[in-house]
């Protein structure tokens, strides 16, 4: 087994870091108290002032002023409450028994909540992470890198540092979920396809459309791995059967997820989903286009993708300089968001707008002249020349997340593509290059429908039950960074093995 060794005192000493070898351990208690041990030391050096006695997190969602009210103090909140903090108040649902409202018991305190939740959430991140690798029977090192690359992940990081560690720790239900998975397609498929189903139960109480979005992609990798087990076994067996044990196992999956999360379905269809389907009882032509307006607003323009393995490319931030500024170049400064992401989509028509009367030079252009040269009446050319007037009020753009990836994770995520691909090397087996060629397809197909309004494919699934009342289709690169850590993953055993190849 090899392991990273120092020189003291002229004699070379073997360091004994589990964690980092190049191989598989057969136990897991070291591996897995060293990777722990990394994750916290990284997590305390990126959150060192939560140490300070002064200082909080941000939390957009819960700031403290908010959670500090007597209406909010656990466990109160687990039965439903009456937010009166301001003026009459507002009704709030009850809090979902997960992970996020067990670290709040935990707590206890606002202050305490706000320093160690966010730090923690993504600990378990890394560690869920780890497993899932660990259950793929990757080497330490591959589990390790995984890990890491999963917990401080950039998009995870930004959502929960805006006020949002809920996302994370969906990440890390469906990372659960996946391994369970996999332990069911080697033995006891049922008490492992129920123990998923609990995962993606919980993914959902913390993550809402976010773990239900995440539920449609451990059904397919449900489905996918029940298809490919008898390829890997050598057994002859009909696609349609594969099949039906694999719908089985999506029928098990979905209905221990659904007991699980009962609690937070009514929560999750009354505020995710019928909160977003406004004016849908008016089938006009104009309804339908003011439906499919605020259900993409948050759409990623194509260009934006390249902010997955550029950082800092658009900026970040979210407070944009007012007022409205065109040129969209004075966000550059204090690197504030100047991307697109959240712009109305009335700013295009606009746009078009000032381009037709720009034509006409520096004279006043009246509403008929534009109607001639646009079309339409000239009520309708008048409110359009209204509408620029006050384009001020339209939201340009609204973005905080960052979706910087990492060149390094990126790359090995190319790397693990790349191997499986290539006929030359016998880097993966049979089964791992089906999977790597699953999460790779899964995260392209992902980062397509994340352009939403800005390309054709979600309209090729918007119709459809969920997907034509979730709003933001960036939601989508939820998963596409799910892949790419899972392929880093592959991607770090593939350079181990080819390294241990090219040795012999």
């Amino acid at each position: 087994m090899g392991h990273p060794s120092t020189r003291s005192s002229g004699n070379k000493q073997k360091v004994n870091l589990p964690f980092l070898s190049t191989e598989r351990t057969s136990g897991w208690l070291k591996p897995f108290g060293g990777v722990a041990a990394v994750l916290i030391i990284i997590t305390l050096f990126l959150f060192w002032d939560s140490t300070k006695p002064a200082m909080t997190l941000f939390s957009n969602d819960g700031p403290l002023g908010s959670i500090s009210t007597d209406a909010i103090e656990m466990p109160g909140t687990f039965f439903g409450y009456w937010h009166d903090l301001n003026w009459l108040g507002y009704e709030q649902p009850s809090a979902s028994p997960g992970i996020y409202m067990a670290l709040g018991l935990l707590l206890q305190k606002s202050v305490l909540y706000l320093k160690w939740c966010t730090p923690i959430c993504l600990i378990i991140l890394g560690m869920s992470a780890w497993f899932f690798f660990r259950t793929l029977g990757l080497r330490n090192v591959a589990c390790t890198i995984g890990a890491i690359a999963a917990a401080f992940n950039m998009e995870v990081v930004s959502y929960a540092c805006w006020g949002l560690p809920s996302r994370s720790l969906t990440f890390a239900t469906t990372f659960l979920a996946g391994a369970f998975i996999l332990r069911a397609l080697q033995s006891r498929p049922w008490p492992n396809l129920a123990l998923a189903g609990i995962c993606v139960g919980l993914g959902l109480m913390e993550g809402y459309d976010i773990g239900a979005l995440f539920s449609l992609y451990i059904a397919a990798f449900v489905l996918f791995g029940f298809v490919i087990k008898p390829l890997e076994t050598g057994k002859q067996t009909a696609l349609g059967q594969a099949l039906g044990r694999g719908a089985t196992g999506v029928a098990v999956v979905a209905i221990v997820a659904g007991l699980a999360a009962s609690q937070t379905m009514s929560t999750l269809v009354g505020t995710q989903l019928q909160g977003s389907t406004s004016g849908q009882g008016n089938n006009s032509a104009a309804a339908k286009e003011q439906q499919w307006n605020f259900l993409t607003q948050w759409s990623l323009p194509k260009m934006e993708a390249l902010r997955i393995i550029v950082p800092g490319f658009y900026g970040y931030r979210l407070d944009t300089p007012r007022p409205y500024d065109a040129d969209k170049l004075r966000s550059l400064e204090g690197g504030n968001y100047w991307g697109a992401v959240g712009q109305d989509p009335m700013l295009e028509q606009i746009e078009e707008v000032e381009e037709v009367i720009a034509a006409f030079g520096q004279r006043n252009v009246l509403p008929g002249e534009l109607a001639q040269v646009m079309g339409g009446s000239n009520e309708q050319a008048a409110q359009l020349m209204h509408l620029v007037q006050n384009k001020g009020q339209f939201l340009q753009r609204h973005s905080g997340s960052g979706e910087y990836a990492g060149v390094i994770v990126v790359f090995l995520a190319f790397c693990a593509l790349l191997f499986a691909v290539q006929k030359r090397t016998e880097i993966y087996t049979a089964t791992e290059r089906r999977m790597i060629l699953f999460w790779a397809i899964l995260g392209l197909a992902s980062l397509l429908l994340a352009f939403g309004r800005h390309a054709i494919f979600y309209q090729f699934i918007y119709q459809l039950p969920f997907f034509n009342t979730m709003r933001n289709t960036i939601k989508f690169l939820h998963p596409v960074h799910f892949a790419i850590i899972i392929l880093c993953g592959y991607g770090v055993e593939g350079v181990v093995r080819l390294a241990k190849q090219e040795s012999t």
